[in-house]
């Protein structure tokens, strides 16, 4: 595989995992299936082989044959001594992925090890992405009862979930966590109108696919 050919896979393996975030399985099904075909045809680099199993993960986790069998999800745990990355990317799905399993499986502390490793490689990936990872990490800081540090990942992924309707309900729970927090401060007022605005934001909402 030439340089230009794996340049337009990666993006396609990049536009793959987008729509998973954004919970278009239609989309995200239409470019797992050109990848698919491409990858019968042609062998790939082994960096290449590691981004598509971690965003097939992915995938499988939002489409439900992995959401709720965290015992499952713990076979794709990986040492990650001697890991070599080809890019950001790949680092930022290895290590969020690993995050995920972590919490899934209530191993906070090292679910937000790896959480802090995946937030360095961050920056380049699209907003929808940035989103999902404030939502989780706040939610491993809520498990920890580390409330402050919470607050502040609930706050940016709510910022971004308020231009992205489909993500509506993810906004609403960012909202309940933040009235939560807010009750365990005894900020009650607070609490109550944070309450109200996510009962506001979850009319209507039916699609809670996803993690």
């Amino acid at each position: 595989m030439n340089q230009n050919s794996q340049i337009a896979l990666l993006d396609k393996m990049k536009m793959w995992f987008k729509f998973v975030g954004l919970l278009d399985i239609d989309q995200a099904e239409q470019y797992r299936s050109s990848i698919r075909s491409k990858l019968q045809n042609e062998p790939l680099p082994e960096a290449f082989e590691s981004i598509y199993s971690l965003v097939e993960f992915r995938h499988q986790l939002v489409i439900g044959t992995l959401r709720n069998h965290p015992i499952r999800q713990k076979e794709y745990l990986v040492d990650a001594v001697g890991e070599m990355f080809f890019n950001d990317f790949h680092k930022y799905l290895f290590f969020s992925n690993q995050g995920i399993i972590h919490f899934n499986n209530n191993n906070y502390m090292t679910a937000l090890d790896c959480y802090r490793e995946a937030e360095t490689a961050l920056i380049d990936l699209d907003s929808i992405e940035q989103a999902n990872f404030f939502y989780r990490f706040g939610q491993i800081y809520y498990r920890l009862h580390q409330n402050i540090a919470a607050f502040s990942y609930f706050e940016s992924a709510a910022f971004i979930y308020e231009l992205e309707p489909p993500l509506r309900y993810k906004l609403a729970n960012c909202q309940n966590y933040i009235a939560a927090i807010y009750s365990e401060l005894s900020q009650i007022e607070d609490a109550e109108r944070m309450f109200l605005k996510a009962m506001e934001t979850s009319k209507g909402i039916t699609n809670t696919t996803g993690s």
